[in-house]
C-alpha cells in the first residue's frame, strides 16, 4: 500500500507540473520531419501496439503469509507479451483511457491473463516527446482447455499504478517505456470450497511499439 501511495502521489505531481514543462505550440515555426503546421503527440488520439514487460520484482502471498519477496532472475518465466490499446478523446488528448491484455504464462492445458483498464494521462516536452502517468483496474484470469472441457476462472479485482515516456519516430509510430506496479488476488476453490488464497504483487518495466491512426 505505502508503494501505491507513492506512484499515486508521482502521478498527482506529474498532473500539477505537467503544464509547466509542457512546450507551447507556435504556428508559425516548422513542425518535426521537415512540415510546417502545430502538429504535436497530442493530437494523436487513437493508438494499438505491442509490449512485452520484465518483471523486476514479485511477491506472493498465500493464505494471508508471504511466501516469496525476491529481485527476479533473468528466467523466461519473469517476461510477459501483450497487446495495448489507448483512446484519449478527452482535454486536448492529454487525458485518455486504455486497455492491457498480458499474456503472463502458458502450460499444456492453461493460460494465465491479466487485463488492465486504466485512466491514462501524457503531457507533450517536446514535439516528439511525451510524459505518460496511468492509474486503473487489473483482472487476472486462468483459461482451461482440457479438450473436451474448457473454462475460465477469473480473480478478484486489483490495482496497477505506471508512469513512463513515449518518443514519436514519425507521427503514426512510437516507441514507449513503462515502470508499472500491479497487484491482484486470487482465490482457488474446488468443487465450489475455498482451497487457496493467492496474493500477488508485480513490479516492471514494459517497453511497447504503437500505431497511431
Amino acid at each position: 500500500m505505502k508503494t501505491l501511495i507513492k506512484i499515486s502521489g508521482i502521478l498527482l505531481a506529474l498532473l500539477l507540473v505537467g503544464p509547466l514543462f509542457a512546450q507551447e505550440e507556435d504556428e508559425d515555426a516548422p513542425a518535426p520531419w521537415s512540415r510546417r503546421g502545430a502538429w504535436s503527440p497530442l493530437n494523436n488520439s487513437f493508438s494499438i501496439g505491442l509490449f512485452a514487460a520484465y518483471h523486476f520484482k514479485t511477491t506472493v502471498e498465500f493464505n494471508g503469509k508471504e511466501a516469496q519477496d525476491q529481485a527476479r532472475g533473468r528466467e523466461p518465466s519473469d517476461t510477459y507479451f501483450g497487446l495495448g490499446v489507448r483512446f484519449y478523446p478527452f482535454l486536448g488528448g492529454k487525458l485518455g483511457v486504455g486497455i492491457d491484455m498480458m499474456l503472463l504464462d502458458r502450460g499444456d492445458f492453461q493460460e494465465q491473463w491479466l487485463a488492465d483498464l486504466d485512466v491514462l494521462l501524457r503531457f507533450s516536452l517536446i514535439p516528439e516527446l511525451t510524459v505518460n502517468g496511468g492509474i486503473g483496474w487489473s483482472q487476472y484470469l486462468t483459461v482451461y482447455d482440457f479438450g473436451t472441457d474448457s473454462h475460465t476462472e477469473w480473480g478478484k479485482v486489483g490495482v496497477n499504478v505506471k508512469v513512463g515516456a513515449e518518443y514519436f519516430l514519425t507521427r503514426n509510430f512510437s516507441v514507449s517505456g513503462d515502470f508499472k506496479w500491479t497487484t491482484f488476488k486470487y482465490d482457488f476453490s474446488y468443487e465450489g470450497a475455498l482451497v487457496e488464497k493467492f496474493k500477488f504483487i508485480y513490479f516492471t518495466f514494459q517497453l511497447g511499439i504503437h500505431y497511431w491512426l
